[in-house]
Order: C-alpha cells, then structure tokens, then sequence
C-alpha cells in the first residue's frame, strides 16, 4: 500500500512566482508519525545569527527531531545504499550529537574555491567526547566522501564531481582548538567547457556547544566572535531556509568568464534573490521555491540578450574571418504566371499527377 500522498503546483500573482511540493505520510505510516510528532523543541540556540562573510547563498534549519528524521531516512533508504556501499547507520549515529539547528552561508569564487562558514547547534543531552571533532566526526566525513566517490565510480556516474578530503593541520584560534580537512571537488561551467576542480578548505572547533566551521582560521575567528553574545529564543520562521543571489550564484559557470565578485564562474544573468523553503504545516511537508516576478523578467531579458550576443542569426550582416561584411542570403522569388518557366514548372507538376 502507498505511504505517501504527493502534491505539486504553481503559485502566480503580480509579485511573487512560487513551485510547491506538498508530501504527506497516510495515517499510520512511518512519515505521517515524523510529520505529526508532537512536543518538538522550537527553542532556537542562533537565534537572528547572521555568520559575518559575504555569501551568495545563505540558510537557516531550525531543530526538529533529527535524530528521527535521520532514523527514518536510514530506515526507508538504508538497504538502498548499502547496495551501493554506504552505511547511513553510521550517519544516524554521527547526527545524534546534532538538534538539526544551523545557520550558515557559502559562495563559490575564484582560486580561492569554496568559501563558507556555518554554525551547526550540539545535542547536549548526547555524551561527546572531548576531542569529538578529530576522533568521530572527521573521520566519519572523510569515510563519507571516500563512500560516496566509490560507489559512483562502481555506478559509472558523477565520480569525477565529488569530492576528496584529507585531513589538515591543528591550529589554535581564539584560544579554541581547531582542526581541519582540505580537498578539491568539481564543477561544470554552465557556459559549457571541461569541468574544472575548485578547492575546498574547512576549519572547525567545537565552543559552548555549537560545531563551528569556516574556510580559514581568520574567518573562524570572526565566528567565534559572532556567536559570543548569542541569547536562545522561541523559533520563528521554516524549519529550513535559503536565499540564493542569483547574480553570484557561481557553481555552474566558467572560470574565465568571471565577474567583478571574483567568482568561480560567469554566473546566472541578471539579478534577483530565490527563496527556498521547507515547513510542515498541519502534518504535511511543503517545499516551496520563490522568486520575484520582476526578477525573474530581469533574467530572462538578460539570458536571451547574451544568447543574441553569442548567436547572431543567419540573417544578421556579421564580420567574416577577412574581416569583410557577409552579404544577407538572398530569397528565391516564388513563380507566379507572369514569371518565365512558371508554365514549364506547372506541366511537370501535372504530368506527375496523371501519372
């Protein structure tokens, strides 16, 4: 029997163009008892946290039994991936130190690769151990990563995208103890091209109980500061956020092309803000993804503008490689009975019908 009801549609008004997705577990089902649970904790520990970098794409989850949720992704999907060799056993028992709660953001730039910082809140009703970064959740990334590339080689599919981290010097920042992986992973320029690898670089420490984690230590360090003074409070909004700048949005363009930001990549034309969320309201899951109708006139108008500029039509008077004007193709005029041949054209034509 079926589990799950599913939902889609689109949502247009003079401001605002939103595609929605609605899922919702049928009664006594494993999801409607995730999506129904009562008494979840809506305390936030972020609370109007802001991380200091500048980001092109920024995201807010609030806490909501993750330690169900992981169980349940692991119930549903675990035999899957063991098939595929990835154990999300080993997941479930990693994000239990977690309540789900994070603030964060991250954009893609030139050279320097990845460039993100995120605070992620700690379950402290789970017993860790002192050096819990370095002894389970390094190890347990690395492992991840090392998982996930072999099982794509072995599927013959994205190997070559993702990523490979190794493990990187201890420093001190703040006072803090800070460990770290380093690595590379791989991006196709959207403007088409070889795929090209970007750096990653990812420094953490673990104060007052939150996992914190930046490119570099100097940004750690702004971090630490940011979340010093931090109060907890109810819990306002979606259970998950993200607001992407379209015009820095890099992942996905060419390294050569990239604008005055630094980018990565040319990035998406025009510009706007893309709202992606996920709630659940009265037992049902809705993700739901929003743009600014203005933005998206704004895209559009610039996408169709460079695709002019990359592909004039054949009818446009362009420069030859001698640097010489193409005159335009001339057009066949059609035959008409004032026109010589148009007879001899037309006793073929019903010589073939007699025929």
């Amino acid at each position: 029997p079926y589990t799950t009801l599913f939902r889609s549609g689109i949502d247009l008004n003079k401001s605002d163009a939103s595609f929605f997705v609605t899922i919702k577990g049928t009664e006594g089902s494993n999801l409607n008892r995730l999506l129904t649970k009562k008494g979840v904790a809506r305390q936030s520990r972020l609370l109007n946290l802001v991380v200091p970098g500048n980001f092109s794409i920024r995201f807010v989850t609030h806490p909501y039994s993750n330690k169900e949720f992981v169980g349940f992704l692991n119930d549903n999907l675990g035999d899957f991936y063991k098939t595929i060799g990835i154990d999300l056993s080993k997941t479930v028992k990693v994000m239990k130190y977690f309540t789900g709660e994070t603030s964060g953001g991250m954009t893609f730039k030139k050279r320097r690769g990845l460039d993100m910082e995120i605070a992620a809140v700690l379950d402290d009703s789970v017993e860790r151990k002192p050096d819990f970064l370095k002894s389970v959740y390094i190890p347990w990334l690395i492992d991840y990563t090392e998982k996930i590339v072999n099982a794509s080689k072995n599927a013959n599919t994205y190997a070559q995208y993702m990523p490979h981290l190794v493990r990187t010097a201890e420093s001190k920042v703040s006072g803090q103890r800070v460990w770290g992986v380093k690595g590379w992973f791989t991006v196709q320029p959207a403007t088409g091209g070889k795929p090209e690898k970007m750096p990653v670089s990812i420094r953490m420490t673990v104060k007052d109980g939150l996992l914190l984690a930046a490119s570099d230590d100097k940004s750690l360090g702004a971090l630490i500061k940011a979340v010093k003074d931090l109060k907890p409070g109810p819990a306002a909004g979606p259970l998950f956020e993200v607001k992407m700048r379209t015009a820095g949005l890099t992942a996905n363009g060419a390294g050569k092309n990239s604008g005055a930001s630094g980018s990565m990549s040319g990035s998406m034309p025009g510009s706007g803000e893309l709202i992606m969320t996920a709630d659940i309201r009265e037992g049902e899951l809705v993700v739901e993804d929003k743009m600014r109708v203005d933005d998206i006139k704004r895209i559009v108008a610039s996408a169709m503008k460079r695709r002019k500029q990359q592909n004039p039509s054949a009818g446009d008077r362009r420069q030859n490689r001698a640097g010489q004007k193409t005159p335009p193709v001339k057009k066949k005029r059609a035959l008409t009975p004032d026109t010589a041949g148009y007879w001899r054209s037309e006793e073929r034509r019903v010589g073939k019908e007699c025929r």
